[in-house]
């Protein structure tokens, strides 16, 4: 990955070096954008010696793939004030002409230097123009590369001035970089004020994208590209080369145009445009202020722009109410109470006013910092703490208004109350009690209602549901592993919970659980070895009916792996009641592993017999390969075609080609039987091509390639 600076510097040296063989960066620049392509001189020694009215440039302009250019514009200071109104408008050209303390015209028509005004161009793109600078060619199509060239006018001979390259794409990837964040918002009675942090975010790219442009681009060193070449170049410069067409929106080559809304309007309104100042520790800022009426709501967002009015993202929307800190109600006291399982506090409701955005309740015990426990809707005035625990803590709560984001409002010190919980409610009872064996052990656990006033579980164990045993009266997980020494698979044993809390109060029995223990596998009789046999070309599996020697054994379960597979796989549905089964399924060719298990009356599995292999041969002839293959010459194609075969085993045609310096054939096509040629019409003139044909029986197997057929590829016409 490369970070956008090496990404720039390799940009600019190829369009001005490598391009165009100048030993210097080019004279002029180019700009895509909405409004078109702009063209400006940005050679300083140019435009220190420039007399604003005495020059006159022409712009020409031809589109990579074209042999030669055409006029699209010239360079020329304004001459008249339709001109000047027709470019600029009315807001730039007042705070220009207030600033020069004279009219525009004036200010041209006595021939003034360039640099006396470089600081109004630089950062307005119209005024450049009017100056003799800048020019736009808004005729320019989308997607297309163009080379530029600009000749200075010296009578009626044209002296060469610069060119440079640009692909048009009317937008700037890199004002996507721009980040503006809100840093503060202040207000005051009538008006609120915004601050925004700027910063610009490296643009970096992937090896391959850094790499494919460098080859593509390449094509661009005698300013022609064949149509493929052009066809490549702008497909890539449209996707991931976007970035390339981009430039620096850093310094005065952007703005920020600023946005607000009031309180429920909808619409924006345009505020101003502004220039990123500087702090004193050169972090780049953005402010504005908006005057209104005292608690209005003011809605703000930037919008990034650079010189020639391609636009960046929207910075998120900022809110702020015009409002001082004195002036907010804040909240003053709370009032606290011991309720069951819980303590509640309670506040006055704070008035409905647009700059709180929540209420926030903290808490602190024990010596413990204060820690966030809950932020409310700004309209509450109570809240209810659950997490009262240890029982007979004393809690410090602290209570206090939130407000928007950033605004320079708060409470400095927020209400308090100080209490502690005593009355605790019976446990509710546990539920979905379930059981499991853990080794030669039954392990139980259930859930339970998450109550912080629960002390233990009492467990009990029985042999009939209407009989049970206290097992034990201390477990503070919601587990258990039964300590009975003797399990059996022919034993149902039942088991229930109950809940006791901090007060000893214990709540009802969970519902009962009755539980069967896994019988072990090594517990059941089960197959040691399966018998396999092909009998009229399918496979025969039987094994030891282990049912006569353990009643336990209800049936059996068969199952089957394709060899170099990981996993076996049941092969029937149920269990198997008889020691044998017939493989219909089993496919010629395929080894299978196969291996049976006992099923207990309670459906557990006993271990697995053996592996046995057994797989059906395949016995088939060989397919007889195609030769006598013909090609010829047709307008728009070549006809490969070969000798009519009549056979029922044969059910497609598959056509191949390569070219003579290929090591192996490509498949380009497939024809049904009884189709005896095929048309190629991916085709080049002037180029050789060798063609074979293959047959395909019902079973998907191929003949071999026996015979390969050449030809030339005439340009027929």
């Amino acid at each position: 990955m490369k970070s956008f600076k090496s990404i720039q510097i390799l940009f600019l040296l190829f369009f001005t070096i490598s391009v165009f063989g100048q030993k210097v960066r080019s004279k002029i620049t180019v700009h895509s954008s909405p409004k078109g392509v702009y063209i400006k001189i940005v050679d300083p020694d140019e435009l220190n010696k420039l007399v604003i009215g005495e020059k006159k440039y022409i712009v020409k302009r031809k589109r990579l793939d074209e042999a030669n250019f055409k006029d699209v514009g010239v360079m020329q200071a304004a001459n008249s004030v339709s001109i000047v109104n027709a470019v600029v408008n009315k807001e730039d050209l007042a705070e220009f002409e207030k600033s020069m303390n004279t009219t525009i015209m004036d200010f041209i028509n006595t021939r003034p230097r360039y640099e006396n005004v470089a600081l109004f161009s630089e950062v307005n793109i119209e005024l450049r123009q009017v100056f003799g600078a800048a020019t736009v060619d808004n005729s320019a199509e989308k997607g297309n590369f163009y080379i530029y060239a600009v000749y200075e006018l010296e009578g009626k001979n044209e002296k060469f001035f610069a060119e440079t390259g640009l692909f048009h794409n009317t937008s700037n990837e890199l004002l996507k970089l721009v980040n503006v964040e809100l840093s503060s918002i202040v207000g005051m009675d009538t008006s609120v004020r915004f601050n925004w942090n700027v910063s610009y975010k490296d643009a970096v790219l992937p090896e391959a994208t850094l790499e494919k442009q460098t080859k593509l681009l390449s094509n661009i060193k005698n300013q022609k590209a064949s149509k493929k070449n052009y066809a490549e170049i702008t497909q890539f410069l449209n996707n991931e080369g976007k970035i390339f067409s981009s430039f620096d929106p850093k310094g005065l080559n952007s703005h920020f145009n600023v946005y607000y809304r009031l309180n429920d309007q909808s619409n924006w309104t345009f505020h101003s445009k502004r220039l990123a100042g500087t702090d004193s520790l050169g972090n780049l800022f953005v402010s504005a202020r908006v005057l209104c009426k005292s608690e209005d709501l003011v809605e703000m967002k930037v919008v990034p722009e650079d010189i020639v009015y391609n636009q960046g993202t929207d910075s998120d929307i900022a809110r702020g109410v015009a409002v001082t800190n004195s002036s907010v109600i804040l909240i003053y006291g709370v009032d606290s109470k011991d309720s069951t399982n819980s303590i509640v506090l309670n506040w006055k409701q704070l008035p409905e006013k647009l700059y709180y955005s929540g209420i926030e309740v903290s808490r602190s015990f024990d010596g413990q910092p204060m820690k966030q426990i809950a932020v409310l809707p700004a309209n509450a005035n109570s809240y209810t703490d659950y997490d009262i625990y240890p029982a007979g803590q004393i809690f410090t709560y602290f209570v206090s208004p939130l407000f928007l984001e950033k605004q320079d409002l708060r409470q400095e010190l927020p209400a308090m109350a100080a209490q502690s919980c005593t009355m605790f409610s019976n446990p509710l009872p546990p539920y979905n009690l379930e059981a499991a064996m853990a080794g030669d052990k039954v392990k139980l656990t259930w859930e339970a209602i998450n109550e912080k006033s629960i002390f233990s579980y009492y467990v009990y164990r029985g042999t009939s549901p209407n009989q049970f045993d206290l097992v034990s009266n201390s477990v503070y997980k919601r587990e258990f592993i039964d300590s009975l020494s003797i399990t059996s698979s022919r034993q149902t044993y039942y088991y229930k919970i109950v809940a006791m809390n901090l007060k000893q109060d214990t709540s009802d029995y969970s519902p009962t659980l009755s539980y069967t223990p896994e019988i072990g596998p090594e517990n059941l009789y089960s197959p040691d070895l399966i018998d396999a046999s092909l009998i009229n070309n399918e496979i025969w599996l039987k094994w030891v009916d282990v049912k006569l020697n353990d009643n336990f054994v209800e049936g059996y379960q068969l199952e089957r792996q394709k060899d170099g597979e990981s996993f076996f796989t049941k092969m029937h549905e149920g269990i198997l009641v008889d020691a044998l089964f017939l493989d219909k399924t089993a496919v010629e060719g395929i080894l299978y592993n196969y291996r049976a298990t006992s099923v207990s009356t309670n459906g557990y599995l006993g271990e697995y017999s053996k592996v046995t292999s057994f797989g059906i041969p395949i016995i088939e002839a060989e397919i007889n390969p195609i030769s006598n293959i013909e090609a010829v010459n047709l307008s728009k194609a070549i006809r490969v075609s070969w000798p009519t075969i009549s056979t029922d085993d044969i059910q497609s045609y598959n056509v191949y080609r390569k070219a003579p310096s290929d090591e192996s054939f490509e498949k380009i096509g497939q024809v049904e039987s009884g189709v005896f040629e095929f048309e190629d019409a991916e085709i080049d003139a002037d180029d050789i091509y060798i063609y074979s044909i293959t047959a395909v029986n019902a079973k998907g197997k191929e003949s071999k390639i026996v015979q390969k057929k050449s030809i030339y590829r005439e340009n027929v016409k």
